[in-house]
């Protein structure tokens, strides 16, 4: 599912929180609708991964921030109606696994251009590894390889529809580079896991991209 279009969260008379009000054992107390949902994610994402400062929130070294600190923020932000469970929520059931909660604690796991340091969570990464692009970019990454940008590192994912999905939002002509994980790795270039399906990397030199699909027009490089 693409992230415009989530459905909608129910917290329930058990203050439990999920997805869509039927979800609940028991009434729903409070929802909050899908595309809400889509915009306070995107808004979460701004705050935890590059401007905590414009919210009055405060990083940690390894990127953790307080749920109430966060809420506080957004409501000076113009959102008076957030609540705690509104931000829990949307981390708890993200479907990219952007976020992480501890004990009235949030970060982001990965995405951040500010200086945060967030460990890897365990496991190997598959052998091919997709990122996400559109046509405009490909001769250019094909000659420097994929490099961070304004981000800490690249992104990669073991998804192809996530990767797909990532283009899409940079333009309606998609891309998608095929990443060989043994590739990098030779030339020691350490490759960690940060959530379900994504992957981070210094760089992409091009020799490890080993094919360019183009999704829906049947042909690639």
């Amino acid at each position: 599912m693409s992230v415009e279009e989530l459905p909608e969260l129910a917290l329930c008379c058990d203050d439990s929180i999920v997805e869509g009000r039927s979800g609940c054992a028991c009434r729903a107390k409070a929802v909050l609708p899908g595309g809400m949902r889509v915009r306070l994610s995107k808004t979460l994402a701004g705050i935890l991964r590059h401007h905590p400062g414009r919210y009055g929130v405060r990083l940690s070294r390894d990127g953790w921030a307080r749920v109430r600190d966060v809420v506080e923020g957004l409501r000076r932000a113009g959102w008076g109606w957030v609540e705690e469970w509104h931000v829990v929520g949307v981390a708890l059931h993200d479907p990219k696994g952007r976020y992480e909660l501890k004990e009235g604690l949030i970060r982001a796991r990965y995405g951040h251009s500010i200086p945060v340091k967030v460990e890897p969570l365990p496991g190997e990464p598959p052998p091919t590894l997709y990122h996400g692009t559109t046509e405009e970019r490909v001769e250019l990454i094909m000659e420097k390889g994929i490099v961070r940008g304004r981000r800490l590192k690249v992104h990669l994912t073991s998804s192809l529809e996530d990767a797909i999905d990532t283009g899409l939002r940079h333009g309606s002509s998609v891309a998608v580079l095929v990443v060989d994980v043994e590739c990098l790795k030779k030339r020691g270039l350490r490759v960690e896991k940060m959530s379900r399906t994504v992957y981070t990397v210094d760089w992409v030199p091009p020799e490890c991209i080993v094919e360019v699909r183009r999704p829906g027009r049947g042909r690639s490089l």
